[in-house]
């Protein structure tokens, strides 16, 4: 089978990929390996094939997040929280800072997914050099779910700098999900004169507010 992971038919290579997969006793011993990129159905296959065959995660999941092909790695935190399973923080800082951005995105999504609390100082630090958008978007996104009052204080003390809106929004529900009271008080002034930033923060207060 392995000769055909290389085949110039990609339904063929694809097919071959899955098998190798599925038969293997080490699961993903021929990903490890693998140095093409994975498309997105065939990262869907594997990740419903080994969830539909077998209940505990595969032993090796954590191979594939030393993968040199960002798409095997991809696919090994996405393992990892499919199957519920924390990183260590070792892990964690590796691939919150990955060089790679796709990398970094899926490792930043999934510390929010996982709850893991302890991620949310390198999160902060993420956030202040992150040039991308998305990425500084699903950081805010995780902090939501991960992040303390400290994380709160920090996104406070950079949102009026924020020119982007899109990234103020996203501040503003985060910071009122951390520290609910925060609108209600030491923001007032500023509220009154920053129309667009009151109307964030109604909203956040209530989503169906038109």
């Amino acid at each position: 089978i392995r000769r055909f992971l290389y085949d110039k038919n990609p339904e063929l290579k694809s097919n071959a990929l899955m098998a190798l997969v599925t038969l293997s006793p080490q699961k993903f011993g021929a990903l490890c390996d693998f140095d093409e990129p994975l498309t997105r159905a065939e990262e869907m296959k594997i990740l419903d094939t080994i969830h539909q065959s077998t209940p505990n995660m595969p032993k090796n999941t954590t191979d594939l997040l030393e993968s040199k092909n960002t798409s095997v790695v991809i696919l090994g935190i996405k393992l990892m929280v499919l199957y519920r399973a924390r990183f260590s923080f070792h892990q964690m800082k590796r691939l919150i800072w990955f060089s790679n951005f796709r990398i970094r995105r899926e490792a930043v999504k999934a510390v929010g997914k996982l709850g893991m609390e302890e991620a949310h100082v390198l999160l902060l630090d993420l956030f202040d050099i992150e040039s991308d958008k998305e990425g500084r978007i699903n950081i805010l996104k995780s902090l939501k779910k991960i992040g303390n009052h400290n994380a709160a204080r920090f996104l406070i003390s950079r949102l009026e700098k924020e020119k982007d809106t899109d990234i103020v929004f996203e501040m503003v529900d985060c910071i009122h999900a951390l520290d609910p009271n925060f609108f209600e008080d030491l923001l007032s002034p500023l509220l009154v004169n920053n129309k667009v930033l009151e109307e964030m923060v109604q909203h956040v207060k209530d989503p169906y507010l038109v």
